[in-house]
């Protein structure tokens, strides 16, 4: 399994690899941009059974490669550098082959070089070979214009001797499930909450008028069990009361106000008129004219954006106008 993680250390990615691993149990697992150190990575193999691993550190805030393996699976380590890892794989029931991991080059004046090395770790040996990875690159123009989908920039790339020895072999791209998976999990979590919380609320509302019921009438009788009953359901009802009350400061946002003051209808006030503050009844057009069907709201936001973020494409002597008047500095 080859996964470019864009920093492991995030509790989503990491949860998601720890998914994959369990679902696919993979008997190697190739981690792009890792965003590790090399004391950082016996924690994560733990966590994901692994007891054999090799890594590159990252550099800066960017970058780390991790290999992990099993332990029916021989690794030996050819070589390793900030962006590949190559190395020869055996086990005991297939004839060993050549892996190397390749994270191409982010910036686009260096993409020459990994091109270079990969024809570099073609030359090595004539074995079985893979070569995989994050590219950085993309193999046709098509792939990306005309899309607002993310470009394909991870590959498998095998030689002959490696397709012969492996006839049945699939690639099957795990990224796309994750975060469909993950979204359609985020909405089914935020339909649940609305439920829970609709129905916790009309609990503590239904309560607290059950206590309020219970204290009038228990305030009528003089008796000393009565009185005992009647305090406690006091308490009871303050807790509710204060329950009540951070719902609605929440809800509301004022962080100004503070604890004691019980006033849950300014709560609800600041809460709904906040909520009718942010809603967009409806905007001016290019033209000046008042527009309030949702449809052509859409448009007009979408068109606003898309002219402010796009070039005029000015001409030189207006760039060397700028230009011009910045002071020049020497340090």
């Amino acid at each position: 399994m080859v996964w470019n993680v864009q920093g492991i250390r995030n509790t989503w990615t990491s949860n998601a690899l720890l998914s994959h691993v369990r679902k696919f149990s993979p008997d190697i697992v190739f981690l792009l941009e890792s965003k590790l150190f090399s004391n950082q990575i016996p924690g994560l193999a733990r966590k994901l059974g692994f007891s054999n691993f090799y890594g590159v550190d990252r550099v800066g805030l960017s970058g780390g490669l991790v290999l992990f393996w099993k332990d029916h699976v021989v690794v030996k380590i050819n070589s390793a550098a900030r962006f590949y890892i190559d190395a020869f794989i055996s086990s005991y029931d297939i004839i060993p082959w050549r892996f190397s991991g390749i994270y191409g080059d982010p910036n686009p004046n260096k993409r020459k070089n990994t091109w270079e090395l990969i024809q570099h770790l073609c030359l090595v040996d004539h074995g079985p070979w893979i070569c995989c990875g994050d590219f950085n690159e993309i193999l046709d123009v098509s792939e990306k214009l005309g899309s607002r989908e993310k470009p394909q920039l991870d590959r498998f790339f095998g030689n002959h001797s490696w397709l012969e020895t492996f006839p049945i072999h699939k690639v099957q791209h795990l990224d796309f499930f994750w975060i469909s998976g993950l979204l359609d999990r985020i909405a089914l979590c935020g339909k649940n909450l609305e439920v829970w919380g609709k129905d916790k609320f009309r609990h503590l509302t239904k309560e607290k008028k059950t206590l309020q019921e219970k204290i009038s009438c228990l305030s009528s009788l003089h008796d000393s069990g009565s009185w005992k009953i009647l305090k406690e359901c006091e308490k009871n009802l303050n807790s509710l009361l204060d329950t009540e009350e951070r719902y609605w400061r929440q809800r509301s946002r004022v962080s100004w106000l503070k604890d004691g003051d019980r006033n849950t209808k300014f709560f609800h006030r600041k809460a709904t008129a906040r909520r009718k503050k942010n809603e967009i009844l409806g905007l001016c057009d290019s033209n000046g004219c008042w527009q309030d069907d949702i449809g052509v709201v859409s448009e007009i936001i979408q068109s606003y954006f898309s002219n402010i973020f796009r070039s005029n494409c000015p001409t030189m002597d207006q760039i060397n106008l700028i230009t011009d008047s910045i002071p020049i500095r020497v340090l």
